[in-house]
């Protein structure tokens, strides 16, 4: 292989990587808002960052469920009001 095709190669690597991390970005600063809401509205719970981001998963996923041992997820809700599917443990002492 010659030096300029691994060149050529490592710039479209890098250039493939940039506009990845433009996508994560852009898609990170679309949920900060939303998943600071529900920091606010469950704070007095608390509810844990990663809390709320599997609640904005669930909004963003009509068909998602949340595997969980933590009972707070029976409060916590989707779009304001709605359930979140669980699925929980029958005996929760663990």
């Amino acid at each position: 292989m010659s030096l300029l095709a691994i060149l050529l190669g490592l710039w479209m690597a890098r250039r493939t990587f940039q506009r990845i991390r433009h996508i994560c970005e852009a898609t990170e600063a679309e949920h900060i808002g939303p998943v600071s809401a529900l920091l606010k509205k469950y704070a007095s719970i608390p509810m844990s960052v990663a809390d709320a981001c599997l609640v904005r998963l669930a909004e963003l996923r009509e068909d998602a469920s949340i595997l969980t041992f933590d009972a707070d997820f029976n409060v916590y809700r989707k779009h304001q009001h709605r359930v979140i599917p669980l699925l929980q443990p029958a005996d929760r002492r663990v």
